[in-house]
């Protein structure tokens, strides 16, 4: 929706009380403040701080201008004071409190009309519509020609719903002043409201027209683009708001929010930071920054800057929970998460029941923090596991060296005619190699596998060996082989045969009864064979 200022009129801050200034030496001598009387001391001061944030934090101490704000008031400090004072009390989140300041400030300057719109706003952001419209129209019956502030009163009137009454107050201003931008950037305004889209561009359209270097409503432009669904044009709207005045908050929220919804953190992230160099006290562009930062993984800064808006809004119930959940699922630093609820719950003490939000989320990061341990224990299971594995694995690749060098060389003992003859030689030969080749890859995982398969087909291997073992030399040629000459040079007898059914003469022993026994060879001859 169209983001309309909730504090209006803001220039009261450089308006000063004629007197001292806080300037002075580096180091002040101390001052016994009891003893001043001139509240232009105190209001000065209050400025001072108000416009000097911390140089590491970047956060104002608005308590301790709203505390000289008060004091200038206490010596007589006038309209101004009180209405300073109620612009830092809507600063620390005290709406109540900036209303009574900005009432008194009328109270003393009626014509006051920083105070008057600022008084109006105040009441419009606790819901109190009417009354605001109440205070315009009582302004309007004594100055009924201020149309700046009859344009305030069309803004009171859309806020509270009285869409027609806001229309007709428009068209009033434009029958006096035919090219009053204000106006139809109100209606445009109205219109948007009403859920009449088509009216809204018309207006802001007319409004561009006569001002065309207006941010605002290039600004309005986007949302009511969005609204129509066309989410490009939205888009170039806002960055060329962005684009005419770069520290235009309503446009880089807007963007901001875009870029959220599309994932886009960088963008987003770009968007939210302009907004804390305009608007450093902007917490709900604070919140979009951690979002962005959280998107980006930057969980630290994310962290920091929850932190900040706490510091800043210690009430801000989105921003405990932002935090929660950024240090539950993300950081998974569950004892933080559960730190920053239970903050929450002493900030709220007797104000929230048992059956509150807060409660339930408290519970959850106890569940995740649980869901969390498991996990990382069966992570730890897990890595054992597999160390485990990778050391039995590489004891097999050791084991599988000894076993390829037993298998090659008991494939070498069955090498022989009578097994190659089978045709399993290139079978065995194949395992060896693919074993070898494991071990030359080093590929531990496979060794397990491989130490198997050598070990189903080694006894197979075993069976043939013998084979190879009992095989005799190859027969001799026909004839019989020839005897080399003795040392004579005589040729050697040879042996007769043994007749059908006796057995040959045993070497060194007698010889076998025959009817015919050979002669005795010469004893310089090389016995037969």
């Amino acid at each position: 929706m169209i983001k309309l200022s909730r504090f209006g009129l803001l220039l009261g801050l450089a308006f000063t009380v004629a007197g001292t200034s806080a300037c002075g030496p580096d180091k002040e001598p101390e001052v016994d403040e009891s003893t001043i009387t001139d509240p232009a001391y105190f209001f000065d001061r209050a400025v001072t701080t108000v416009k000097t944030p911390d140089s590491k934090t970047g956060l104002v101490d608005y308590q301790a201008a709203y505390d000289d704000f008060s004091k200038a008031i206490a010596l007589g400090g006038g309209a101004k004071a009180e209405f300073n004072a109620g612009w830092t009390a809507d600063r620390l989140g005290q709406p109540d409190r900036a209303e009574g300041h900005y009432r008194k400030a009328l109270e003393a300057d009626s014509g006051y009309t920083a105070a008057l719109t600022n008084l109006a706003n105040a009441l419009g952001a606790g819901e109190r519509h009417a009354e605001a419209v109440d205070i315009y129209r009582n302004y309007l019956a004594a100055k009924p020609d201020d149309l700046d502030m009859h344009n305030s009163l069309v803004n009171a009137l859309t806020l509270s719903g009285s869409y027609d009454e806001a229309i007709t107050e428009a068209q009033n201003i434009l029958q006096k002043n035919p090219d009053n931008v204000s106006a139809y950037r109100n209606l445009s305004r109205t219109y948007f409201a009403k859920g009449e889209y088509g009216m809204s561009q018309l207006c802001a359209e007319k409004a561009k027209t006569l001002q065309d270097g207006d941010p605002g409503i290039y600004n309005n432009m986007g949302v009511t683009y969005l609204q129509q669904d066309d989410l490009p044009a939205a888009i170039d709207a806002f960055k060329t708001a962005i684009k005419i005045d770069p520290d235009n908050v309503e446009a880089n929220m807007n963007l901001g929010y875009v870029a959220l919804d599309s994932g886009d953190y960088k963008q987003a992230k770009t968007c939210f930071s302009q907004v804390q160099t305009a608007a450093p006290e902007n917490v709900d562009g604070l919140l979009g920054l951690a979002i962005a930062q959280r998107g980006m993984k930057e969980f630290d800064a994310a962290s920091a800057t929850y932190d900040r808006i706490l510091e800043m809004d210690p009430g801000n119930e989105v921003a405990y929970f932002n935090a929660s959940t950024l240090h539950e699922r993300y950081t998974k630093d569950f004892k933080k998460a559960k730190k920053i609820l239970q903050a929450y719950v002493d900030q709220n003490q007797g104000s929230i029941g048992p059956n509150h939000d807060v409660f339930a989320r408290i519970d959850r990061i106890s569940v995740s923090e649980q869901e969390e341990a498991d996990r990382v224990a069966e992570l730890e299971r897990k890595r054992i596991e597999a160390e485990e594995r990778e050391k039995r694995q590489k004891a097999q690749l050791e084991e599988l060296k000894g076993q390829v060098a037993s298998f090659k060389k008991k494939l070498d003992q069955a090498n022989c005619p009578a097994v190659a003859e089978m045709g399993m030689l290139e079978d065995f030969a194949m395992i060896a190699e693919q074993g070898q080749m494991v071990i030359d890859a080093e590929d531990f995982q496979m060794a397990g596998d491989m130490v198997t398969f050598l070990e189903t087909y080694e006894p197979m291997l075993d069976e043939f060996i013998p084979m190879c073992a009992d095989a005799g030399p190859a027969p001799a040629p026909e004839g019989g082989a020839e005897e080399p000459a003795g040392d004579g040079g005589e040729e050697a007898a040879p042996e007769e045969a043994a007749p059908k059914g006796e057995a040959p003469p045993e070497a060194g022993g007698e010889e076998a009864p025959a009817k015919d026994a050979p002669a005795e060879a010469p004893a310089d001859e090389a016995a037969p064979e």
